[in-house]
């Protein structure tokens, strides 16, 4: 080739014959002020950038191009589509200069293309066969764009899910956690955001995370089995009711001797007097107080209970029993406020039972040093929308540095403690959807609060 008459620089147009760059300057509301004349022909010269951009990737564009007022500078794939209705991705390098953004973009060759099609494959084959999560990722219309197996395993559905896609999510079998998954869905669509909730049933603890997606509409959910560590968690519960019920034996002997005593005396003047009908009632009477105390004591030491709507003064009435012999037996003066209501709390009885017993035990344990003023105050009252208890000590409290260790496991300023009582309480509380606080002072006691809300019948 003769160059004696051409100009031989950078500048040379033979580099635009060999070049496939598309250059763009434009403002940021992606107006055009210059192209080259590679962008012309591809792209038949757009008056704006955004106007060429497939629609699943003009967010992306966006969001790129708005970062460039922050940080100038920026690398990015974007996904054009040509005149022929052809998809182009090219690459660009974009820099902000004088409010103009300057973009040199390179048209990625078809292997690089194949190779990150490649790539989400093999992550989506991943997901599918191996990750610990279930996915589902449905259209604005409710059909499943995929699903993984895991996510079958759970709805107990046929273990393929390439039989699932396209088709609508109301086709699969209705179960409960189905049922969760629409509420949440209604929910995200209405609101355009994501969300994110429990599912909670028997010993199955599952998070649900729901992410929306505005450009699409489509909604991406992921639920994270938990039941192991629910179940865990349950058997630390049951371990602890049975450590309460254990201590509380001796309360409950002392409960029933009083009764026992009674009926005794009663049965012996009727022998004397020869008239068993006057002391009938009587006798009936500390039967069924017998009967009173064993059954709340019987519900202390139940494993497992569904939830029930109760009315909460019933709950801490059906404990006075339990409370005021423990109290007797380690010389603790006991005072009862309990507010009564029409609302209900949706609760576990036998887990907030446990709860109350195990406050009450550690006011106890706190009484052990201190010989005077032991005082044990059990109150109840609505506020707002919750129903408050509160379990009040006047023994020695505790400094702020150890009441901010108490929720975390196995922390305890007990000899023989093992840790794992109040964070088990705060647990079980959360997982009323109640939030449980301590107040203490060193000298003047301990409060332990938590909060039930209340349910519309």
């Amino acid at each position: 080739m003769n160059l004696a008459n051409n100009d031989v620089s950078i500048e040379n147009p033979v580099f635009l014959e060999l070049s496939n760059e598309l250059r763009w300057i434009i403002h940021f509301n992606g107006y055009v002020v210059e192209t080259n004349e590679h962008v012309k022909k591809i792209l038949n010269g757009p008056e704006t950038f955004y106007s060429t951009i497939s629609r699943l990737h003009q967010a992306d564009a966006y969001r790129f191009v708005s970062s460039l007022a922050s940080k100038n500078v920026g690398e990015q794939v974007i996904l054009h589509e040509s005149t022929s209705n052809i998809t182009i991705p090219v690459k660009y390098r974009a820099k902000l200069v004088d409010n103009y953004i300057f973009l040199n973009g390179t048209i990625l060759l078809q292997q690089e293309v194949s190779s990150e099609k490649e790539e989400v494959q093999l992550i989506e084959k991943f997901i599918s066969n191996h990750i610990d999560l279930a996915v589902l990722h449905l259209t604005p219309t409710y059909n499943i764009k995929y699903c993984n197996k895991k996510f079958c395993e759970i709805l107990h559905i046929s273990n393929e899910p390439i039989k699932y896609k396209d088709k609508p999510l109301a086709s699969l079998s209705i179960n409960p956690i189905l049922s969760k998954l629409i509420e949440l869905l209604s929910h995200a669509k209405e609101k355009e955001e994501s969300l994110e909730s429990y599912y909670y049933e028997e010993e199955n603890l599952f998070h649900i995370q729901a992410q929306y997606f505005p450009t699409t509409k489509n909604i991406l959910f992921v639920l994270h089995d938990r039941s192991y560590q629910q179940r865990f968690e349950n058997l630390l519960i049951y371990k602890r009711q049975m450590e309460t019920v254990s201590q509380l034996s001796a309360g409950v002997a002392h409960e029933l001797r009083n009764p026992l005593s009674v009926i005794k005396g009663f049965i012996q003047l009727s022998s004397i007097t020869n008239e068993w009908t006057k002391y009938y009632g009587t006798v009936l009477s500390e039967i069924n107080r017998m009967n009173d105390i064993i059954d709340d004591f019987l519900s202390v030491s139940r494993k497992k209970g569904k939830r029930n709507n109760t009315l909460p003064q019933e709950v801490l009435e059906s404990l006075t029993f339990l409370i005021r012999s423990e109290c007797l037996l380690h010389n603790i003066s006991l005072e009862v406020s309990i507010e009564k209501i029409d609302e209900c709390v949706s609760i576990n009885e036998a887990m907030i039972k446990q709860v109350l017993l195990n406050l009450l035990r550690n006011s106890i344990d706190a009484f052990e040093s201190q010989e005077e003023n032991r005082n044990f105050k059990l109150i109840g009252y609505k506020e707002d929308h919750s129903y408050v208890i509160q379990v009040v000590d006047t023994g020695p409290g505790m400094s702020t540095e150890i009441v901010n260790q108490l929720g975390k496991p196995f922390f305890t300023t007990k000899e023989k403690g093992n840790g794992i009582g109040i964070p088990l309480c705060r647990k079980i509380i959360e997982d009323h959807g109640g939030v449980m606080k301590i107040d203490s002072k060193e000298g003047e006691g301990t409060r332990f609060q938590f909060t039930l809300p209340l349910v519309t019948t």
